[in-house]
């Protein structure tokens, strides 16, 4: 029988894993978490079954619950857990769930608590779960293929194809540790000054012209490295593909290719400069600038070593 998902682990009728999860919820509860401060001193453990969990993670405000609720998504279906009458949701089987739920959430899906995707702490979680609903359901060889026996596997592969592969020839891309940053003030505000707005920021490596990228780096205000959390994201799914193994302590053959894909990147896997050297000269210019604009010429800096 074909499947309902495309090769891109895309529903073929637009379903998200949520809405089908959701099905499966005959209760009027969404999900329920007791003493999530920690305020009383002592383990409460609670059975949910797994549309709550998922209901948890996309709603749930705060990290540590949308972490914990997870992390129990990773253990299911447990061995005790009571088999649901209802073996398919739109030709998806229900033990498949869980872990769709969390390559949603690996992906970007948007979180419903605050219609962004969840932090990339969270995501970097995430990954971690698949790799580990994958060994409590991995076959027992690793010469075991088709079918989903691979599925959290598919679903970390496929997430690293997307955003850390071209499209070309699939090499895998180079490692972003850091985004340049341009920061242009934006009038306004109560006081009626300069004030800082979302949309004064904007990252150099989403303009792909170069005339376009001068221009940004010449007329914005202030230039700011920070450190890209998508990498985070990165590594831990690194982490999670090199972890999976089938039932006999064994290697699957797709985890071997990908690390010796990610491996014979070498040196091409980490980004040197941020800027071109023109760019370079350009930014250089204007730190100048902006020093001299700040001391004006005749003005000298009087430093701690000097006497008057």
């Amino acid at each position: 029988a074909s499947s309902a998902f495309s090769a891109d682990h895309l529903h073929k009728d637009g379903y998200q894993a949520l809405e089908l999860v959701r099905i499966t919820n005959l209760t009027p509860l969404l999900w329920i978490r007791v003493d999530p401060h920690g305020l009383y001193n002592g383990r409460i453990s609670i059975f949910q079954q797994d549309a709550c969990l998922a209901e948890q993670v996309f709603h749930d405000g705060d990290a540590a619950g949308q972490v914990e609720a997870m992390r129990a998504l990773a253990e299911r279906p447990l061995r005790v857990q009571v088999a649901s009458r209802v073996t398919n949701i739109h030709d998806v089987p229900v033990s498949e769930l869980p872990v769709r739920v969390l390559g949603d959430c690996l992906r970007g899906s948007v979180a419903l608590h605050c219609d962004l995707p969840h932090n990339p702490a969270v995501r970097a979680q995430a990954a971690l779960a698949i790799a580990q609903w994958q060994n409590n359901k991995a076959p027992e060889s690793r010469d075991v293929v088709g079918g989903s026996s691979w599925l959290g596997l598919d679903l970390l592969l496929q997430y690293f194809k997307e955003r850390h592969r071209s499209g070309a020839d699939g090499a895998v891309l180079p490692a972003n540790f850091r985004r340049l940053v341009l920061h242009k003030h934006i009038a306004g505000g109560a006081a009626g000054g300069d004030t800082t707005s979302d949309n004064g920021y904007q990252y150099l490596d989403t303009l792909g012209d170069v005339e376009e990228r001068r221009n940004a780096i010449k007329f914005n205000d202030e230039v700011e490295i920070e450190e890209d959390e998508e990498y985070r994201v990165r590594s831990a799914c690194v982490t999670a593909i090199a972890s999976v193994r089938s039932q006999d302590g064994m290697t699957p053959g797709p985890v071997l290719t990908f690390l010796e894909d990610v491996l014979s990147s070498g040196d091409r896997a980490a980004v040197g400069s941020l800027l071109l050297p023109s760019e370079e000269d350009l930014l250089k210019k204007k730190q100048d600038q902006a020093l001299n604009d700040e001391f004006p010429l005749g003005r000298r800096i009087v430093g701690p070593g000097d006497d008057d």
